[in-house]
């Protein structure tokens, strides 16, 4: 990477820095990089690695602190070739190889990731690579598992194999060393995720044994209470014994409870692989929230999901409402808090209750609901919701969560009622309206629908518009029989009657022969269809004629005096 570019990113890192006792060892060390940066630039051709190890230095210290890492992460992603580069110059100065594996961590979904995975691979084989290394390998490689990128993947894939034996090595070399110890533990984690059956049962079993020992040589320790959250995620979801899994989850709630070191996130997590488990009732529930109850405030956003699993499983449906209502207050996006609001919204309506909350409420659930939630609801509760939406925002609402969210669903997009519903929502707004021809068109392109065709024709008409679209919407409508087919006639002599209609459809015609040649010197095989005394019919098979046209092909009337000169009937 350019040097002057270098420069830039580092001055904009040390301004972006936030204030700390961190940040400002940080800034000094930049500010030191920045002038040894300032002499490689004054001085042609002199050597950088100095300035390279420093910038390595400043990324990978940026990205160990929460409150640095957002401007460390923009610095990596600007600097990151400079890091391959000096690796290329000098293998044995190992902290472009920590930034990079710290920082490529960060940044899974860049394609460049895959080409950072495996310059820290080659890295791990030099034999003065330690514990922090390593340790950043194995937290890359178990990042990069995970990646959407399949480069990125199948390099974590290859590199897996590098660092697992760099941690035996160093584990080896420094058996006190906790952090080593639990570097291997951590692989054979993502050994097990990886497997499946029976090599999965068998590689926690190996990661439970890792455990084990660490504990007892190392003492309880949050890492290691880390992993062990991860192994009961895998065993819930396996043939573990159920009543360890919830044995071993209680166990580590009380431990980081009783130390206020359980966080919101961990304690979703370790309820939900309880409820995984199946073994979340009523009263293992009530023991969760007894020991979760000191951690939080009522209105702390952060514990919602795991109160909301509580909820339900001791059936306190009134702390569960007022939880979702103080969810969705919080987060207008809350999909779960939404979607729950909403079917104790239906349950009332179905059973001809009022709404167990206000209209304020009600529209944050409607933002909030996602096509996913609403793809399964039964027709007469859709009704019911729409009547009630109606009833309290108007009608032009009710229409906007029917085309928007009821009809994103794939699974609802089939269903004939709710395109009639929303096409009755749409006239209600304006008989010509946008919204109308907009439902209209949605309507006849996915299901064909006869109450489709005839309100976008009657708009179009009524518009005085793309009186062509009305055309072809009532085409299909012509061989049919009943009302829809009266109505459709009625509407087709309206479109015919219009001068511009039969003005357009002339001017489409003339244009249409001349890209044919027709009436040019250009030759035409014609087929005869009918004859007649003085005349004969005939078609133009070459091509299908415009669809608005009577007939499958072009006809034209041909007399014996319209034949060329020596042609005889």
């Amino acid at each position: 990477m350019n040097l002057a570019a270098t420069r830039e990113a580092l001055v904009r890192f040390a301004a972006e820095l936030p204030a700390g006792l961190h940040a400002d060892r940080l800034q000094r060390t930049a500010e030191a990089t920045r002038a040894l940066i300032d002499q490689a630039l004054a001085q042609r051709g002199a050597p950088t690695a100095w300035a390279d190890h420093n910038l390595a230095v400043v990324v990978a210290e940026g990205l160990d602190d929460a409150a640095c890492r957002p401007a460390a992460l923009a610095l990596f992603m600007g600097v990151r070739r400079r890091f391959t580069e000096a690796l290329e110059r000098d293998p044995d100065d190992l902290a472009p190889a920590l930034a990079l594996a710290r920082g490529a961590a960060e940044a899974t979904d860049d394609p460049r990731t895959a080409e950072d995975i495996a310059a820290v691979s080659l890295t791990l084989a030099r034999p003065q690579a330690g514990p922090r290394l390593v340790a950043a390998a194995v937290s890359l490689v178990a990042a990069a598992g995970g990646a959407r990128q399949a480069a990125v993947k199948a390099a974590a894939a290859h590199a897996a194999v590098s660092v697992r034996q760099a941690a035996e090595r160093v584990s080896a070399r420094l058996p006190d060393h906790p952090g080593a110890a639990l570097d291997r533990v951590r692989l054979a984690l993502l050994e097990a995720r990886a497997a499946e059956g029976s090599a999965r049962a068998a590689a926690l079993s190996t990661v439970r044994g890792l455990l084990a020992d660490h504990q007892r040589r190392f003492g309880d320790t949050r890492a290691a209470r880390d992993i062990l959250s991860g192994v009961l995620a895998l065993e819930a979801r396996g043939a573990a014994a159920a009543q360890d899994v919830k044995r071993d989850a209680l166990a580590l709630i009380a431990t980081e409870a009783k130390g206020r070191t359980l966080t919101a996130k961990r304690a979703a997590k370790l309820v939900r692989t309880i409820h995984r488990a199946g073994q979340l009732d009523a009263e293992v529930a009530g023991q969760v929230s007894d020991l979760l109850a000191p951690l939080y405030e009522d209105a702390d956003p952060r514990w919602f999901e795991a109160r909301e699993l509580l909820y339900e499983a001791t059936g306190e449906s009134s702390r569960l409402l007022t939880l979702w209502q103080d969810a969705i207050e919080a987060d207008p996006k809350h999909r779960h808090a939404a979607k729950g609001l909403a079917e104790r919204l239906m349950r009332n309506l179905r059973e001809g209750l009022a709404a167990p909350f206000d209209n304020a409420i009600l529209d944050r659930v409607l933002d909030g609901l996602s096509p996913g939630a609403v793809a399964r609801w039964a027709g007469d509760d859709i009704t019911r919701l729409l009547d009630h939406v109606s009833s309290a925002f108007g009608t032009e609402r009710a229409f906007r969560f029917a085309r928007d969210t009821l009809l994103a669903a794939r699974e609802l997009r089939k269903k004939d009622f709710l395109w009639r519903r929303a096409l009755g929502l749409a006239e209600a707004l304006g008989a010509h309206s946008d919204a109308l021809v907009d439902i209209a068109r949605r309507a006849v392109k996915q299901r064909g629908l006869a109450d489709a065709r005839l309100a976008l024709a009657r708009a179009l008409i009524a518009r005085g518009e793309r009186l062509d679209e009305a055309d072809d919407a009532l085409r299909p409508l012509h061989q049919s029989k009943g009302e829809h087919a009266a109505e459709a006639q009625a509407l087709k002599q309206k479109i015919k009657g219009d001068p511009s209609f039969r003005k357009a459809q002339r001017d489409t015609l003339l244009a249409y022969e001349h890209k044919l040649g027709i009436g040019s010197d250009k030759a035409h095989e014609l087929k005869v269809v009918f004859i007649a005394r003085g005349y004969v019919l005939a078609e133009l098979v070459e091509l299908p004629a415009p669809d608005f046209y009577e007939h499958k092909h072009l006809r034209t009337m041909i007399r014996a005096e319209d034949l060329p000169a020596g042609v005889t009937p």
